[in-house]
């Protein structure tokens, strides 16, 4: 059966269903390294074989009672409760990434945005007028090539029903009030923003620090519960093994987002991808791009963890992906689109999610803050969302992960930095990642002048091809180009953090993150 995280041998040739999955745009400044292909923007689809849909009729996804099978199906998505089914329903389902690379002015290119969700027929051969790549799992390097004659075709009524009846969201229950405000019994203090070397993808951390993990706990001491404040080193020095362990920094609290590189990005991964799951912190999906979630499918831990997601468009492969979370006994919070704010609070700290205020897939997503009232500071995790899209968006931050691995088109300014020396610029991008047969790279060089007229320092960043070196000043990068990983990046509120003691000894690694 086809599993997400291999490459299955269905063929490419016939016809497909298929619904729009993204594109890339071009940049307005493309780098000097490839102008007259890095003209060109890419099309994808998320798509199934017909052929395979039709015969499923007669299995699982039988139209008659499928509304009411899915509701039974999906009913425990919200409370971690495994399926009753003994198979998963979605696990055979053989899901492919079509991708078109055109230049913008194309017809074909202004048509595919008016498509939106709509259910569509794409017809692949072995000869045609524009060619496509065809990707037959998350993490396959080696795309086979197809050609379609035919622009995109939208499938009848009754068909488009049953497609989406499959593979929408829709009998998935939303989250209520309680159960999202509840996510935290009580929000331990947060000290670290840390974000992880994933390739072209986005994963990051929320990290509590030894000062606060010291000052908050009851730790027993000859027999008495005893409150200790004070020097680290000197207690961790006098105290048992177990209080050195309670010093340890970079105890995960929740993750925002847990991606990875996938399809023609794939190739920018680091050989192992792991993460820590010691507290059991909670993951919340920024927005359902597979490079946003397919971490978990090199860790396959997280799949029993508590998600929190929004309530989107999406297709075959990202309801294989929540599939497999049901069937591992992990749970899904669905923020519904009408929900605006999920506010968690703690004696330091207070996160807040909300809504991006957009209409596609990347600005209609979910956006975090983190708030130090002590420091009266803030961090912006932005997922994939413009900025002129964030509600309630800072007019300065100690941190910022940069929308869209460095490929926001934002037509309003960054926030500046709180502190000029101290403040953390974070992009988090793949080694020499492209995207369909062009040459735009993530970061933009328009995203990082914006960034650095705002008044963040990128010294070491040609302005041209940026990422092409090591940024040094408040920037922080995950990687260089064409072929470099740069390991983790770490913020603090007021100062350097410090080394993540707990994270690095749970992962094995030697070597501290950039901070």
């Amino acid at each position: 059966m086809p599993s997400l995280s291999e490459v299955h041998r269905h063929r490419i040739e016939g016809r497909f269903y298929a619904r729009l999955e993204g594109s890339e745009g071009v940049d307005a400044n493309p780098a000097p390294r490839n102008q007259e292909e890095a003209r060109n923007a890419v099309i994808a689809f998320d798509a199934v074989r017909a052929d395979w849909f039709a015969s499923s009729q007669e299995s699982f996804f039988a139209i008659d009672g499928l509304e009411e099978r899915l509701g039974d199906y999906w009913s425990g998505l919200s409370q971690g409760r495994q399926s009753d089914s003994p198979d998963d329903p979605y696990e055979p389902v053989p899901t492919f990434r079509v991708e078109v690379s055109l230049r913008p002015d194309h017809l074909w290119f202004r048509q595919a945005f008016e498509l939106g969700d709509q259910w569509v027929e794409l017809n692949l051969g072995k000869s045609g007028e524009y060619e496509v790549g065809v990707f037959r799992g998350l993490f396959d390097l080696d795309p086979r090539v197809a050609w379609m004659s035919d622009r995109p075709r939208p499938v009848h009524a009754q068909l488009a029903s049953q497609l989406s009846t499959a593979f929408d969201m829709d009998s998935w229950p939303d989250a209520s009030d309680e159960d999202l405000t509840g996510l935290f019994d009580s929000l331990p203090p947060i000290e670290q923003l840390i974000s992880f070397d994933v390739g072209q993808g986005t994963a990051t951390c929320l990290a509590r620090d030894c000062w606060c993990l010291l000052c908050s706990d009851a730790l027993h001491l000859e027999g008495r519960s005893t409150v200790v404040c004070g020097d680290p080193s000197w207690i961790c020095e006098h105290l048992s093994c177990g209080i050195e362990e309670a010093c340890a920094a970079g105890l995960p609290v929740c993750y925002f987002d847990l991606g990875c590189g996938v399809y023609r990005n794939a190739r920018t991964r680091p050989q192992d991808i792991q993460f820590c799951n010691c507290s059991d912190p909670p993951v919340i999906l920024s927005h359902w791009d597979t490079d946003h979630w397919a971490g978990a499918l090199e860790d396959t831990r997280f799949l029993r963890s508590r998600w929190v997601a929004p309530r989107q468009s999406i297709g075959p492969s990202h309801v294989k992906f929540a599939s497999k979370i049901l069937q591992s006994g992990g749970s899904i919070l669905i923020v519904p689109k009408d929900r605006q704010c999920v506010p968690w609070g703690g004696r330091c700290e207070e996160i807040t999610l909300q809504r991006a205020t957009g209409t596609d897939r990347n600005d209609s997503g979910l956006v975090m803050q983190v708030r130090n009232r002590c420091e009266n500071k803030e961090w912006l995790l932005t997922g994939d969302a413009e900025y002129e899209h964030i509600p309630d968006r800072p007019s300065a931050a100690a941190a910022i992960m940069v929308p869209h691995h460095g490929a926001s088109k934002s037509k309003v300014s960054p926030p500046a930095p709180s502190n000029e020396s101290e403040s953390r610029l974070i992009y988090s991008f793949g080694p020499g990642n492209e995207h369909g047969r062009n040459g735009v790279s993530h970061p933009r060089r328009a995203t990082v002048d914006a960034h650095v007229k705002a008044g963040w320092k990128s010294p070491g960043w040609n302005s041209g091809t940026p990422g092409d070196a090591v940024a040094k000043g408040t920037t922080l990068a995950t990687a260089k180009h064409p072929s470099t990983h740069l390991g983790w990046a770490a913020a603090g509120w007021d100062r350097t953090p410090p080394q993540p003691g707990r994270l690095m000894r749970c992962l094995g690694v030697t070597t501290p993150p950039q901070a």
